[in-house]
């Protein structure tokens, strides 16, 4: 595997405000972390990136969901910073809901400026009816309007990640407006990553086509601020296709003999999550897998351990048994559609064999004398 290893230490102390059709963590209601455990967590953190830099290993603390949700977030923010280990991204993205929400939402912003935060990013689904439907939620896209506002007022640079589907593509010209109305500092658009989870594999009917997308192509590439990062791939859009995939799975066929050896091509990147009961998971946000521990219970040197026998899950390698699986060729060949142009943004095309692998275990589940570990497909 490549080096260096990296670890995203995801800490949720709360939940989130939407549960977003797109949302590959499963964002969602859950309980607010106490402080206390919280100053565990960071005790424990602290623990667990000093031995893993020992082994050269990067660590990167992560405040997962929705942190503005949580009653005394302006209390976790302190802690954070004065943790010389932990430092917040400059970027942060938000629903928009509890700062629409809150009544003490200028302390909240204040303390998130105070840590070193300077840009907040919102998401959006489409206008008003789409962008509800798309978050579950009544009143999301209202509060999505005021929060950009709130924002602004407090001197945040707003940054727009426009989440494409098909209902968008059906109602471009009103999205456009809504966009023009709320005027973002910055934007992108971006396809919803798939995951094997029952919120993705709901979301594939809203899933944009190539010819969904092919009479706003352009505009769409300059729609976006970062044309190397964005840009280039809604001009290339073609090329991430399931039919796209397809064609390159077969006419490479030496790398693709075992998922193992795609693994080991990809960053050695791991996700780690704890919760507010202090349990440890492999995964991100609430899309978990393998139970590793419990701090209070487990020291940070075993859970380390555990980490690194793992495949990493960057891609797909720490969410199914790669190893007793036919090759991706065989897999692709059971389950792939040839001629299908659903677009997918990811990296290396290892989104589109998650959705390949996914749809196979439903139909192949393995071999019951040989069980996957708790928790995963």
């Amino acid at each position: 595997m490549s080096e260096p290893t990296e670890i995203t230490f995801d800490i949720v102390v709360s939940g989130c405000a939407a549960s977003c059709w797109h949302c590959y963590v499963c964002g969602g209601p859950t309980t607010f972390m106490p402080t206390q455990n919280f100053e565990k967590v960071c005790r424990f953190v602290d623990e667990f990136k000093r031995i893993a830099q020992a082994k050269e290993i990067t660590v990167y603390p992560y405040l997962d969901l929705e942190p503005m949700l949580h009653p005394e977030i302006s209390e976790l923010l302190s802690l954070v910073r004065v943790a010389e280990w932990f430092s917040l991204p400059s970027c942060i993205p938000t629903t928009g809901m509890p700062i629409a929400a809150r009544e003490d939402w200028e302390r909240v912003l204040e303390s998130y400026w105070g840590a070193g935060v300077r840009q907040l990013e919102f998401t959006l689904h489409g206008p008003e009816e789409i962008h509800n439907r798309a978050v579950s939620r009544k009143n999301a896209f209202q509060s999505h309007r005021e929060a950009v506002r709130r924002a602004k007022r407090c001197g945040f640079e707003t940054k727009l990640n426009l989440m494409v589907s098909k209902p968008l593509l059906g109602r471009f010209r009103q999205t456009m407006e809504a966009v023009d109305r709320n005027e973002y500092d910055y934007q992108r658009a971006a396809i919803p990553h798939y995951a094997p989870n029952e919120r993705l594999r709901r979301f594939e009917r809203h899933r944009p086509q190539l010819r969904d997308v092919t009479p706003y192509q352009e505009l769409l590439q300059q729609f976006c601020n970062d044309e190397a990062r964005d840009g280039e791939f809604w001009r290339d859009i073609a090329d991430f296709t399931e039919q796209s995939a397809y064609r390159e799975l077969l006419s490479n066929e030496d790398t693709y003999m075992t998922y193992r050896q795609v693994i080991e091509t990809l960053p050695t990147w791991y996700f780690v999550a704890v919760g507010p009961d202090l349990d440890i998971w492999y995964g991100n946000g609430l899309h978990r897998t393998a139970k590793l521990g419990h701090i209070g219970r487990s020291s940070p040197s075993e859970i380390l351990d555990k980490v690194l026998k793992e495949h990493p899950n960057f891609a797909f390698g720490g969410y199914f048994p790669i190893d007793r699986l036919p090759s991706p060729i065989e897999v692709a060949r059971l389950v792939a559609k040839p001629i299908g142009d659903r677009i997918y943004q990811d990296y290396d095309n290892c989104e589109i064999h998650v959705m390949w692998l996914d749809q196979y275990l439903m139909k192949h589940p393995p071999d019951p004398r040989f069980p996957t570990k708790k928790g995963r497909p």
